[in-house]
């Protein structure tokens, strides 16, 4: 498809007149076939979090950005192990910068 813009001179106007059609491609971010994107195991490289005061988002959250201080961390997804003292951080799937997923593990502090 062809994108086109028609420019018209304002009916009213005292310096132009007529119209012209302007052509114009739009440039992609990257192109095709191609992924720009990083593997969340290279952006996460220290999966021991350390101790953390109790097992909550926010404290892993805060705890990864201590490992990994780039972590955009609108582009991933943080889901918490019931079981155990781990997360799983998954890219978002409409990450722009990230892909793949990490498991992190942590220590609560004792009270």
């Amino acid at each position: 498809r062809e994108n086109k813009a028609k420019v018209k001179a304002n009916a009213k106007s005292t310096s132009y007149e007529g119209e012209v059609t302007v052509t114009f491609t739009v440039k992609s971010n990257s192109s095709e076939g191609t992924t720009t994107k990083q593997t969340l195991n290279k952006v996460i490289t220290k999966t021991e979090l350390g101790e953390i005061a109790k097992k909550d988002l926010e404290s892993v959250k805060t705890a990864l950005l201590t490992v990994a201080k780039d972590l955009k961390v609108n582009e991933v997804t943080i889901e918490l192990d019931s079981k155990e003292n781990k997360a799983k951080v998954k890219a978002n799937a409409n990450s722009m910068s990230y892909e793949g997923e990490v498991e992190v593990s942590f220590t609560i502090k004792q009270k």
